[in-house]
């Protein structure tokens, strides 16, 4: 093993404005996912801007498996107790995207993600008082196109996409490993791990395509309530093998108005059929919105033989998501 440049190395960076900001805000808001797609676990709501008219949607969904206790807020909506993990396997990530629906109901949605994976590799020893733990690491970048007719609300629908995958142990600029320097930079207390990251001289490059199918219903049964069922399967073949998957997807909401708020909770479950084996997340949601805003909570709990491409996906610490969404 190989001690990483200076620049791997938190705490002994100097502090970017623009990144140090970046990784503060991440762990306020304080959430979480691995990578199944990203929307799976985020509960991300598609309540506002149905009315036949077009839209754009942006929003950004924060992701963390729960390891920072008390400043996981997140984590406390959902039972702090329960989501009480570490910070090795699946850390944290972050992902924007850009939705246009038109008139029709045809969406179009560019998608940037990143998110970060950690597995630890000797003893932890205290150094200048705050404990230093040696772990390789795995940056998982992922950019993606996707065309989806679900919001046209028929019976059937599809969506077809594609994009690249990069995995490195690169700091990029706005990257999960950057956000995780930055922040392990600013915030030096005895109870937070100091990371030493090694390079075990790992990275790759895979392009995929994704197209999935779907059916599904929806009954207003009173009022202004509405429920929502679906069903779906999706192949995402990749060029990176490990990453290629099959994915099923169940999933039901119930949303309905609350003064000017309009609620909604889902409960899904999705399955994963991949290289290793099969990976299941169970996953309940909550979404408020007013006006043009939306924000979201969720969490999820991976059960099964995890999907592990980024090599250090070793871990199933229950994941949480914290997704805003502005309409406009």
């Amino acid at each position: 093993m190989r001690r990483g440049s200076p620049a791997d190395q938190p705490g002994r960076s100097g502090a970017r404005l623009p990144a140090a900001l970046l990784a503060a805000a991440l762990v306020c808001a304080s959430p979480t996912a691995r990578a199944f797609a990203d929307e799976a676990v985020a509960g991300r709501p598609d309540a506002p801007g149905e009315s036949g008219a077009a839209a754009t949607r942006i929003s950004l969904t924060i992701w963390n498996d729960s390891t920072t206790g008390g400043i996981n807020g997140i984590g406390m909506l959902w039972g702090a107790r329960n989501l009480d993990g570490n910070d090795v396997g699946f850390t944290h990530g972050m992902t924007l995207s850009v939705e246009r629906t038109d008139a029709g109901g045809l969406s179009s949605t560019a998608t940037v993600s990143s998110k970060l994976y950690l597995r630890q590799i000797g003893e932890s020893s205290l150094v200048e008082e705050l404990e230093e733990v040696p772990v390789w690491c795995t940056e998982e970048d992922i950019v993606s196109l996707t065309l989806d007719t679900r919001r046209r609300r028929l019976p059937f629908y599809f969506r077809l996409g594609g994009g690249f995958l990069s995995l490195n142990k690169g700091a990029n600029p706005l990257g999960s490993l950057r956000q995780q320097l930055e922040f392990h930079s600013i915030v030096h207390t005895s109870d937070l791990a100091h990371y030493n990251y090694y390079d075990d001289g790992w990275d790759a490059l895979g392009f995929f395509v994704h197209a999935a199918a779907g059916i599904q219903r929806t009954w207003e049964p009173a009022g202004a309530v509405r429920i929502t069922g679906s069903a779906e399967l999706a192949l995402e073949p990749n060029t990176l093998y490990e990453a290629s998957q099959v994915l099923q997807r169940l999933e039901g909401t119930v949303a309905f108005p609350a003064g000017r708020v309009l609620l909604e909770a889902l409960v899904g479950a999705d399955t994963a059929l991949h290289p290793e084996g099969v990976e299941y997340l169970p996953r309940i949601a909550l979404s408020a919105s007013l006006g043009r805003w939306s924000l979201a909570s969720a969490v999820g709990y991976p059960r099964g033989e995890l999907r592990n491409h980024a090599r250090y996906n070793d871990d199933k610490d229950a994941i949480a998501t914290l997704t805003l969404t502005l309409m406009l």
